[in-house]
């Protein structure tokens, strides 16, 4: 009710003062600035989906605390130019009544100002009252001059206020500033929002962080949706210290035909696969608990070959197949350069990123191997007698 009352009255203001659009219900300087947000937000899903890669959880909540950073700044400036707008259109008013009296009494009175202003004069001395001086009527003339002549200074004054506040690119005109602070406003809270909404889904499905983000509201969603990134970044930050960083070696082919931990698959089995140029392979959570390690995922891949002569560098190109991930509801593929030095091809060229925060756990596969190395060698088991897989990860210790 209370807000109904002052929105009313800043229309009010607008009658005189330009404050926004006269014919509109309110003035936009007298509506919350997430007013109507609730529609930006639906139309932008219906128009854009999800708004980025939830595996990057992360980075897309500070992200997001960033843009709502953004919109609680530029609320402030909406609250700064809403006082100092109606504060001007208040002052414009009490000055344009006081001017309009000030006129009205020239008009009326000032025929008879100069008696008028005698019979009010007096000198006191003690307890004595001494009659009023006279005035010729010359003086008087010019004290009414004077006095217009203020009058018609203030005017101008008035007009020139009034016409700023109306005038492109001015910075009276608080009309024009305050819907620019709000479209920066509504491009921030829709785009925190649709990140919000993925941070949602990574959170819990990475993390098993499970926090309802708010239902968009027509009015002070921006409140709302503040308090949640703020949860969700703090229910993240103690969910990181809990995790360590390491690394997770491998090797594909055993010595012999039995798989273990660390080496996955029997040689026969590798053998072939390297024969049909396609290596399929997985691994378990307790290829990760022999090493100390629960709820694994990953950060970077490297795969690097053995082969049977290491006198000279050897480079493969193959395709690194992730296992299935739920968030992206797919297999993620990566184009991936196998080296059997390490030492002697930047970490760049070898090491596969874009992996973040997906779980080993599952099958892989080394696909797409090139039928040569790059130096020409074929690949065959003879001349691939192992390839390793490195994984740089995040973990619980267990």
């Amino acid at each position: 009710m209370a807000s109904e009352v002052y929105q009313k009255f800043v229309k009010e203001l607008t009658e005189d003062f330009p404050l926004g659009d006269a014919a509109a219900d309110f003035p936009a300087l007298s509506v919350p600035l997430d007013d109507g947000v609730q529609d930006l937000i639906q139309n932008a899903l219906a128009a854009v989906g999800e708004a980025a890669n939830p595996l990057y959880v992360e980075d897309l909540l500070n992200d997001c605390m960033v843009r709502i950073g953004n919109c609680l700044s530029l609320r402030d400036r909406a609250y700064d130019l809403e006082v100092r707008a109606v504060g001007d259109a208040l002052a414009y008013r009490v000055e344009k009544a006081a001017l309009d009296l000030q006129n009205k009494s020239l008009a009326v009175l000032g025929p008879h100002q100069g008696k008028l202003l005698q019979n009010a004069i007096g000198l006191a001395v003690g307890d004595k009252v001494i009659a009023p001086q006279s005035l010729d009527e010359t003086a008087w003339k010019e004290l009414e001059v004077l006095q217009r002549g203020m009058n018609a200074a203030v005017t101008t004054a008035l007009g020139v206020r009034k016409a700023k506040a109306s005038e492109d690119g001015n910075g009276s005109n608080y009309s024009q500033r305050f819907a620019f602070v709000k479209s920066l406003f509504d491009l921030n809270i829709v785009e925190a929002y649709l990140r919000c909404r993925v941070c949602r889904a990574g959170l819990k499905e990475i993390y098993k962080i499970d926090l309802e983000l708010p239902a968009p509201s027509p009015t002070g969603y921006l409140d709302k949706l503040a308090k949640w990134a703020q949860e969700a970044s703090d229910k993240l930050d103690r969910e990181l210290d809990s995790r360590s960083i390491g690394n997770a070696i491998f090797a594909l082919s055993s010595d012999d035909e039995a798989a273990t931990d660390l080496w996955l698959m029997a040689k026969g089995e590798y053998e072939a696969g390297v024969a049909a140029r396609h290596i399929p392979f997985r691994l378990t959570s307790s290829n990760f608990e022999r090493l100390g390690m629960k709820d694994v995922l990953l950060r970077s891949v490297r795969i690097q070959a053995r082969p049977v002569d290491d006198t000279k560098t050897r480079v493969w190109q193959a395709v690194l197949a992730l296992p299935h991930n739920n968030l992206t509801r797919r297999i993620e593929k990566f184009a991936a350069a196998m080296s059997s030095s390490y030492q002697d091809l930047a970490e760049a060229e070898t090491v596969v990123r874009g992996v973040h925060n997906i779980s080993p756990i599952g099958q892989w596969a080394i696909d797409t191997l090139s039928a040569k190395s790059l130096t020409g060698e074929p690949t065959t088991k003879e001349s691939l007698k192992n390839i390793y897989v490195m994984l740089r990860v995040s973990y619980r210790p267990l």
